[in-house]
C-alpha cells in the first residue's frame, strides 16, 4: 500500500509542509494518481536509513557528561 503525506511526514519526523517542498525540489521520489501524492514505503525507508546511517558512526564532538559541557564560566544555573 502506498503511504500519503502526512504517512511520510510522521515516518521521517517532519512536518507535511516539508515533504511536500522535499517533493517540488524532487528529492522523495512519489507517484502522482490523479491529484494525490503517494509514496512507496519501501523507497521512504532506504532513504531514510541512507541520510541517517552515520549519525551513530561519529561521536568525537559529543561529550560524554553533562560536566564536560563548555558553559562559560560567567552564567550560572
Amino acid at each position: 500500500m502506498l503511504w500519503k503525506v502526512d504517512q511520510v511526514a510522521d515516518y521521517l519526523g517532519i512536518s507535511i509542509a516539508l515533504v511536500y517542498k522535499m517533493v517540488s525540489k524532487n528529492e522523495l521520489p512519489y507517484v502522482r494518481i490523479s491529484n494525490c501524492i503517494r509514496f512507496w514505503p519501501e523507497t521512504i525507508e532506504s532513504i531514510s536509513k541512507e541520510r541517517y546511517k552515520d549519525l551513530n558512526k561519529d561521536t568525537t564532538n559529543i561529550p560524554a557528561k553533562n560536566n564536560e559541557l563548555n558553559f562559560n564560566s560567567q552564567y550560572t544555573f
